[in-house]
């Protein structure tokens, strides 16, 4: 007990005494005091041993003005893009952009992207790999290997990576593959694979989007013809026609 608070309690004993109260009675009330005292300083030394071990709160957390990050939508990226992707369809060409999961990369996502010109060739799906990383990983040609439901597809892959302004790096990889590998990727059940040895995985959302991307490649690669039934509407059904009026086989019958 500090020597104050004892100083103060011994001289207690005298002052009740002199007021006529018995000196046991005295030294009960003294010796209750003292403990009261006691308790209250054990009481204060506990609380402050737990604030101490409390985590400190952020200054920001404690400002009524700080916002919170929002909370992830089901389904988007920490960048806000849908994880089903995105399709673009053109008078020429189709598109697709599917975001896919690189551990390595600044921000543990890259980008998958199918690109195709069905009336220049109406085979090949040129496609690319990349992603942001602090340094550049795909250097040279490397293979890239897809397992669609047990059936291996293989493609040599180049690399396209280039440094960016902020000093980080597009790191990617170009290779092809064909029109008919994405139909099975698009049917499939189960797609796994590496690029140049990393992980490659498209999640069954990703589904839609390669269906449409095939479906907008075949409108493209396979115009719709007219029906032969067209041509025989304007055809003369009777040749004496030809002979009377020879604009007559011009109109429909």
């Amino acid at each position: 007990m500090p020597l104050e608070v004892q100083g103060a309690m011994s001289g207690a004993v005298p002052s009740l005494t002199s007021r006529g109260v018995p000196m046991p009675v005295a030294l009960s009330v003294w010796a209750g005091g003292a403990l009261a005292v006691g308790l209250s300083l054990l009481v204060l030394a506990s609380d402050r041993d737990v604030r101490a071990d409390a985590p400190t709160v952020p200054p920001t957390v404690l400002d009524p003005s700080h916002t919170a990050a929002p909370l992830l939508r089901a389904g988007r990226l920490p960048d806000g893009r849908d994880e089903a992707g995105t399709l673009s369809l053109g008078s020429e060409r189709v598109r697709a952009s599917l975001p896919m999961r690189h551990e390595p990369s600044l921000y543990g996502w890259g980008t998958l992207r199918l690109d195709a010109e069905p009336l220049e060739d109406e085979v090949t799906v040129r496609t690319i790999v990349d992603a942001p990383m602090q340094e550049r990983r795909w250097t040279s040609q490397c293979e890239v290997r897809l397992d669609i439901d047990g059936l291996e597809v293989r493609a040599q892959a180049t690399p396209v990576g280039t440094r960016l302004k902020s000093g980080v790096y597009y790191d990617a990889v170009r290779f092809e593959i064909g029109i008919d590998t994405v139909r099975r990727l698009a049917r499939a059940d189960r797609v796994e694979g590496t690029v140049c040895g990393d992980p490659l995985t498209l999640p069954p959302v990703q589904r839609a989007t390669l269906e449409s991307f095939v479906e907008g490649f075949d409108d493209l690669a396979l115009p719709v013809m007219p029906p032969i039934e067209t041509e025989l509407e304007i055809m003369p059904t009777d040749p004496d026609e030809v002979l009377d009026d020879p604009d007559a086989y011009l109109e429909p019958a």
